[in-house]
């Protein structure tokens, strides 16, 4: 009856033979349970009990009961004991009464299914700025290695003003390097979009290259490999973001060098490839 008088009022419900039938459809998922309390008896208590306790942390889906007159029988005390969501409808009922309580019911769940869309969200939110934060710090440590070496060959060898210039010149471009990393990471809205801006333009390959090789020489030299670089084609120029670029090239060496054996050889060919070539 109650069923039909649901269908009536646009309610899309689905009756069930018995608790095992119905721990079945709500594991699938559901609105709202309606129970009559004379199925409330036994095992079937328990089975609900725990179906329910294993509900996800967002989820708490409503329980209606349809009591006896008086409401006061001993399934109805244990039920009221035993779940914080249950609403309990005195039989006989009206039929406003079951529709405004149904409605109810079913307007709560919507907000839990809601605010479960919301948390995993926040959980993509923050997955994405946890890979944002760790691109960026691996960015930021391997200018430190250039600027570190110059810093020591100035240091040790205290070489003239000429000389001294072409290390001034890679601490630049390393420090420059580290700005635009900063500022990646001072914009927060980046942050909490996961994304890296790419800053368009034509790039001389050759410079691109140069400058990876910068980056990762200390590595290289650090685990005795000898790097050998082959510009078979100088002079080309590529559409894309050179600092991108420059650190794709260098984790790529600074992989090389990571995982040759130590004293081994490291190459690195450069040629354009043209369409129609096998």
């Amino acid at each position: 009856m109650a069923s039909a008088v649901l269908s009536r009022m646009q309610f899309v419900s689905h009756t069930c033979a018995d608790m095992q039938e119905l721990l079945g459809e709500f594991a699938r998922g559901a609105g709202a349970i309606l129970l009559a309390e004379e199925v409330i008896v036994g095992s079937a208590i328990g089975d609900l009990t725990r179906a329910l306790a294993a509900q996800p942390p967002w989820s708490d889906v409503p329980l209606l009961v349809l009591a006896r007159q008086g409401a006061d029988s001993h399934a109805i005390r244990h039920v009221m004991d035993e779940f914080a969501n249950v609403t309990v409808i005195e039989r006989p009922v009206r039929v406003a009464s079951l529709v405004s309580t149904v409605r109810s019911a079913l307007r709560a769940r919507r907000r839990q299914y809601e605010m479960r869309s919301l948390l995993e969200g926040l959980r993509e939110s923050d997955q994405r700025k946890t890979e944002f934060l760790a691109t960026l710090a691996h960015e930021l440590r391997n200018p430190l290695a250039p600027l570190s070496t110059a810093l020591a060959l100035l240091a040790r060898k205290k070489p003239d003003t000429g000389e001294a210039e072409k290390y001034y010149e890679l601490m630049r471009r390393q420090v420059e390097h580290m700005v635009r990393l900063v500022n990646d990471l001072m914009e927060v809205s980046r942050i909490t979009r996961g994304k890296i801006d790419l800053h368009w333009s034509s790039v001389l390959l050759d410079g691109v290259i140069n400058d990876a090789v910068e980056l990762s020489r200390p590595l290289v030299e650090g685990a005795g490999h000898s790097l050998d670089v082959e510009m078979v084609d100088c002079g080309l120029v590529v559409r894309g973001d050179g600092v991108r670029l420059t650190q794709v090239f260098s984790n790529l060496l600074n992989n090389a060098a990571k995982y040759t054996p130590p004293g081994g050889k490291v190459r690195l060919v450069v040629h354009q490839h043209r369409a129609g070539r096998p």
